[in-house]
C-alpha cells in the first residue's frame, strides 16, 4: 500500500491546512525570494505569533507544542483571547473551511499526491478549473486572507 493512501482523511486535512501558507508563499514572487524570517513574516505569521503571545502563556501553557495543538487551544478559547489575538483566527478559520470544503476535490485529483511542501495544495490550484464551486471559492478565499 502505498504512503498516501496510509494518511487517514484527517491527516490529509490537517497537512493542507500546514500547507496553504507555503503555495501563498510560493506564488509570491517577492515573498518566495526572500530569506526564511522575511517569508515568515510576510505572511504574517511572526505578528499572529506576537500577537498571541500573552493568550498562549495564559491560556495553552500547558499544551505541548506540536501538530497544531497550540493553534487548536487557542481556537478552542477564542472567547477568551484578546482583540489583538483574535483578528488573526479569521484566518485560521477560512483555512480550516477551505480544508474541509476541498476534502472531496482532494481526494478526487490528488489522491496520488504525498501530503508535505505544499504539494497537496499545489494539486488543488492546478485543477482550479475543476474544482467544486465551493472548494475553489474557500481555497481562494484562504490564498487571499494569507497574502494580507
Amino acid at each position: 500500500m502505498s504512503f498516501e493512501r496510509v494518511l487517514k482523511p484527517a491527516s490529509r486535512l490537517r497537512m493542507l491546512i500546514a500547507a496553504l501558507p507555503v503555495v501563498v508563499a510560493a506564488a509570491n514572487p517577492a515573498v518566495a525570494q526572500a530569506p526564511k524570517f522575511e517569508r515568515t513574516s510576510g505572511l504574517g505569521l511572526v505578528q499572529a505569533w506576537r500577537d498571541c503571545a500573552p493568550d498562549r502563556r495564559r491560556l495553552c501553557s500547558n499544551v505541548l507544542p506540536g501538530g497544531g495543538r497550540v493553534v487548536r487551544c487557542l481556537m478552542d478559547n477564542r472567547d477568551a483571547l484578546s482583540p489583538a489575538c483574535r483578528s488573526h483566527t479569521a484566518k485560521v478559520d477560512l483555512v480550516s473551511n477551505a480544508a474541509k470544503s476541498c476534502r472531496a476535490d482532494t481526494e478526487r485529483f490528488c489522491s496520488n499526491v504525498v501530503p508535505g511542501g505544499g504539494r497537496l495544495v499545489s494539486c488543488l490550484v492546478g485543477n482550479l478549473d475543476r474544482l467544486t464551486p465551493d472548494c475553489r471559492g474557500d481555497l481562494q478565499d484562504a490564498r487571499e486572507a494569507l497574502r494580507n
